[in-house]
């Protein structure tokens, strides 16, 4: 009996989750596609029906946690001014992090070996790019400083955010410190 288009997402699901998971805990090179296959309880014929390789899979999964914090991203643009757009960019990475964390671990960890392999299906819509359009429409409308370059007050703010990640999977942050995090975004680049 030929798999249904419904059980074959739900199996290729299950394989990014296990792959997700178990790439979080032992590492991309030392996992292997039989540890996936267990973890997702299918038989590694299974899963290369869905996916020729592990590299293969890693791209997939890359490409699906990066779109997932392109979405978040999207959600700061209902923001009605730069500012509080660069402020709930802060907040729903944040908010996604507490949600899926492995998520935004993954797209950190792995970005130097799967961004270069899929960083034109996002062009121009990269998260640098739409937070650089953010700043760029601030510095224009006057409610961001205009002193600092538009580049070096992008990075500010993704980097708080992915700083904030790094320290929390640490424990060494609260969950409700994305508040403070928008008030320092705040301070760091309105006009004063």
């Amino acid at each position: 009996m030929m798999p249904t288009a419904e059980s074959a997402t739900r199996g290729r699901e299950r394989i990014l989750q296990a792959a997700l998971s178990e790439f979080a805990v032992g590492g991309f090179d030392r996992v292997t596609t039989r540890d996936i296959g267990r973890a997702a309880g299918v038989s590694s014929p299974a899963l290369y029906r869905h996916y020729c390789s592990k590299h293969e899979l890693g791209v997939d999964l890359y490409r699906r946690c990066y779109a997932k914090m392109i979405d978040a991203a999207r959600q700061a643009e209902k923001a009605s001014t730069a500012l509080a757009k660069l402020q709930s960019y802060v907040a729903e990475q944040v908010f996604l992090f507490e949600r899926e964390p492995l998520v935004i671990l993954y797209v950190d960890e792995h970005q130097h070996r799967f961004w270069p392999l899929v960083s034109a299906e996002f062009e121009p819509a990269t998260i640098s790019g739409i937070v650089m359009q953010w700043v760029a429409q601030g510095r224009k409308d006057g409610s961001l400083s205009i002193t600092e370059d538009i580049a070096a007050q992008t990075a500010l703010v993704l980097g708080l955010a992915s700083q904030w990640v790094a320290m929390s999977r640490q424990g060494l942050v609260r969950a409700d410190a994305a508040k403070d995090l928008a008030l320092l975004i705040g301070r760091a680049l309105e006009r004063v």
